[in-house]
């Protein structure tokens, strides 16, 4: 009678980890090759400080929990289980705990990206706030030789690599357009009254002088990356072609564009 599990001096083993950005939380299993239980947590506690590390405001919580594999580390192998006991039944479970609607992920559709992350096809993802932003002044406004946009808030760091679109009152400047430029000046010590991410239509930022739209169209995409923002001591975003909230734009990288600069 065979086993699946022979004791070593190493085995595999997969350690789930809680890394706080301030208002989202992400849960990670990372895999270790351990002498035990203890060995495979104390790397996994060294590996999630280096990485909250490259992020601003990110912190690892030192929240771990270790599985022991029972297979080789190959396709197909299990790297983690828990099994939890509840009285919920599956819907109430699963919205509890797996698909309350605030994940960071979409609903999988047989159209959709590759890169796509689904949610059982149970909770789409509505508009979202951008927390942390609103009642912040806008207070510069900076073209990087004509290549990207460096937008500076009080509470934030905004860049892009499209060019968004400026709304003041019932007129709308895009960036072929005269007075482009004066117009997103304009917006200057303007404050935020809501930011959102609105799925297939980008972000808005709104605020007392006007709006920015952030949603390019797909011949306006030049790199993967639509932009970043840094909302100081609450969380560090990338946007990403295919990706909530850009999900109805194709990445450029299908069709071997260049990276965006660093």
């Amino acid at each position: 009678m065979g086993h699946r599990h022979t004791m070593s001096a190493m085995d595999w083993y997969g350690v789930r980890s809680i890394i706080d950005y301030g208002g989202f939380y992400e849960e990670r299993v990372v895999v270790f090759r351990a002498t035990d239980f203890e060995d495979a947590i104390a790397q996994a506690e060294r590996e999630s400080n280096e990485y909250a590390e490259v992020l601003e405001n990110t912190t690892a919580t030192g929240f771990l929990q270790a599985y022991r594999m029972f297979d080789e580390l190959q396709a197909g192998a299990e790297v983690y289980s828990l099994i939890r006991e509840s009285d919920l039944e599956l819907d109430d479970y699963l919205d509890r705990f797996f698909d309350n609607g605030l994940e960071r992920q979409r609903t999988y559709e047989d159209d959709a990206p590759l890169c796509a992350k689904p949610s059982l096809g149970r909770a789409p993802i509505t508009e979202q706030q951008i927390p942390g932003l609103v009642g912040s002044e806008l207070v510069s406004v900076m073209f990087v030789l004509n290549d990207h946009l460096e937008i500076r808030f009080e509470d934030a760091h905004l860049t892009l690599y499209v060019w968004p679109v400026v709304r003041i009152g019932e007129r709308e400047w895009r960036e072929t357009d005269e007075g482009y430029a004066d117009a997103l000046r304009r917006l200057s010590c303007g404050q935020i009254q809501v930011a959102t991410e609105i799925p297939g239509h980008g972000v808005r930022i709104e605020l007392d002088t006007g709006d920015l739209v952030i949603d390019p169209r797909q011949e306006e995409l030049e790199f993967a990356d639509v932009g970043m923002i840094d909302v100081y001591k609450n969380r560090y975003t990338v946007w990403t072609a295919q990706v909530f909230p850009f999900e109805h734009l194709r990445s450029p990288k299908d069709s071997g564009e260049p990276a965006p600069p660093a």
